[in-house]
């Protein structure tokens, strides 16, 4: 729910020249008391990399629903309060910080509310899982979303509108500037998923069980048991990722909150073994430091991980820059590039590229920009890839193929896949429903087989494009093929 600034705002008188705050209470629209737990994000707009200060914040509400903000930088902020289940989520878009603000802040009570519960447990001992992350998905796309923390025993429960649901379930490696362990405290842009699942362990929302919540009931057993960790188990063979400036890229990402990571998860590795390894390969990717003019692309890994016999995650890194305010850049892969999977044998010692049988794994869960006001700010694209195998080496498409786009509809972010017989030059090309034309992600030569090209729903521009109907237009030597996708925002 968006209010008005100029309803909630009293400006105080600061003698303080350096430094503002922003206080405040959250309280029940219907019956004004102060809301406890309610943590209020705020997120500084004109924050640049130079400035020693958070770019986003975050407070959680007293007994009596009061937060405050302070030490605050002059400037524009934007501003969400959330509670993780029983309320509207009330958000402000801009901010203007000059001296002392109070915003008291009202949440609204969501109607014909029932209950979840369940246990979230380590699959291997049994043993609850405390502070681990739950999604509650609404099947109807106008609800609200919900979320849960499991407490010290492994146990949660949330208040959600009546109606039908997704559950889904994370572990993740959390933000190293987190403080003394409040998860409720973090850049949301800095969280890395080591593994999730939807309910019923299942990886692929098109397998989910949906859930049933029905007003003034509870709804008890949803219940996960999760895989241990084995996000540090590190690739013996794969072992150059982003040539070597990895540290550094996540140093780098922690810190400022820019670059692009994507997450893959492999469900099912056929015939292969525990111990064997996945890398994630741009052939075209940007693979040097600092080279902010984009002069030498080549060959970069941007992601990899080690099988054990369970589904698991493997994070992919897209190239950053910040030229004009750093001087920095770092390597990564280039959007509208193919990425290419590379599967090595443990036991055979042997490298190979292997077949890709995609399907959509999730949605962008509250996906958004830096300052979008959700809970995983970045956006983040999850790929199920059902099973791989090794490519023989006589297999080569007959004709030229160009397969639909995956997911669709999307957001922002689909891949295309296509086929050709021989080496040749190849363009793609984004047009809107008009047939004018919006990016042209690749035009360059392929060689032949199978190929995947994402696009990140951007114009050639540089500018984010609207929800709409758009055409992806394959040309080659043996003429144009197009296909119909759907940006749904």
């Amino acid at each position: 729910m968006k209010k008005t600034l100029t309803l909630f705002i009293t400006f105080i008188l600061s003698l303080n020249l350096y430094a503002a705050s922003l206080t405040g209470q959250v309280f029940n629209q219907n019956t004004n008391d102060g809301i406890e737990n309610v943590r209020v994000h705020l997120w500084y707009l004109d924050w640049t990399p130079d400035l020693m200060v958070p770019r986003h914040s975050v407070e959680l509400t007293d007994s009596d629903g009061h937060y405050e903000f302070l030490d605050l930088n002059d400037g524009l902020y934007t501003l969400l309060a959330w509670h993780f289940s029983g309320y509207q989520t009330f958000s402000v878009d801009e901010i203007n910080i000059i001296t002392d603000v109070i915003l008291d802040i009202p949440l609204t009570p969501l109607p014909g509310t029932g209950t979840i519960s369940g246990y979230v447990f380590d699959d291997y001992t049994g043993e609850p899982l405390q502070n681990h992350f739950l999604k509650f998905i609404p099947l109807d796309e106008n609800s609200v979303w919900h979320s849960a923390w499991t407490d010290s025993l492994g146990n949660y429960s949330t208040e959600l509108s009546e109606g039908e649901y997704y559950a889904l379930c994370f572990k993740f490696i959390p933000d190293t500037t987190a403080q003394n362990g409040n998860h409720s405290h973090h850049d949301s842009s800095s969280w890395h998923f080591s593994y999730f699942e939807f309910y019923d362990n299942v990886q692929n929302i098109e397998l989910a069980s949906t859930i049933t919540v029905t007003e003034g009931q509870t709804t008890p057993n949803i219940d996960f048991g999760l895989p241990p960790d084995f996000e540090y188990i590190n690739p013996d063979h794969f072992t150059n990722i982003l040539n070597g400036y990895y540290e550094d890229y996540i140093n780098f990402h922690q810190e400022t909150g820019l670059g692009l990571i994507q997450h893959i998860i492999i469900d099912a590795l056929e015939s292969g073994d525990i111990g064997d390894e996945i890398g994630i390969l741009d052939s075209f990717g940007i693979p040097d430091l600092d080279d902010c003019e984009n002069i030498n692309q080549d060959e970069v890994l941007v992601g990899a991980g080690v099988w054990t016999g369970d589904p698991i995650i493997i994070p992919i890194y897209g190239s950053v820059e910040d030229c004009n305010e750093s001087g920095l850049s770092y390597p990564g892969f280039m959007e509208g590039n193919q990425i290419e999977v590379l599967y090595w044998d443990a036991s055979e010692n042997t490298e190979s590229s292997i077949n890709l049988d995609f399907s959509y794994g999730s949605p962008s869960p509250d996906a958004g920009g830096v300052y979008d006001p959700s809970v995983f700010g970045n956006q983040y694209t999850f790929l199920s890839i059902q099973q791989l195998a090794s490519v023989e080496p006589d297999y080569l498409p007959n004709k030229v193929i160009l397969g639909k786009n995956y997911p669709n509809p999307f957001n922002p972010i689909t891949f295309i896949s296509f086929d050709i017989p021989k080496d040749q030059m190849v363009k793609i090309s984004i047009l809107d429903i008009n047939g004018s034309k919006i990016k042209e992600v690749a035009h360059r030569p392929f060689t032949a087989g199978n190929h995947i090209i994402q696009w990140l729903g951007i114009h050639q521009n540089g500018a984010s494009v609207s929800s709409g109907v758009y055409i992806f237009l394959l040309e080659t030597e043996k003429g144009i093929l197009t296909q119909k996708m759907i940006l749904l925002k």
